[in-house]
């Protein structure tokens, strides 16, 4: 049916889902900025500060970090790097769709 695909059906669509992957992708970054540099900060944190961070450093417990951040709701590994691809897709094709504006907009003038 051409008019459920049309471009006016399809854009809401795509701005919620860019919407909720980006909400996917700020969650691990405040994760990572949070939790990961805080078990890999070369420099001791403020007593206050260490609480469980110090347990969780080291390269051994990479699994307990990754379980960590599922627990949390944080996408980790495959999911989160198929969440980067995705976004990388949208942003070249939205990039494609405004040249092809531009242009369109430059041979009606």
């Amino acid at each position: 049916d051409p008019i459920l695909y049309s471009q006016d059906n399809l854009l809401p669509a795509r701005k919620r889902f860019c919407t909720w992957l980006d909400a996917e992708l700020d969650t691990h970054r405040t994760f990572f900025a949070l939790v990961l540099r805080a078990t890999s900060n070369p420099r001791p944190l403020p007593r206050h500060q260490r609480r469980g961070f110090a347990l969780l450093a080291g390269s051994v417990n990479t699994r307990v970090r990754a379980l960590i951040a599922e627990y949390a709701g944080v996408r980790v590994g495959g999911a989160l790097s198929r969440l980067r691809k995705t976004r990388a897709v949208l942003d070249d094709l939205e990039e494609m769709e405004l040249r092809e504006q531009q242009r369109c907009a430059r041979s009606e003038s």
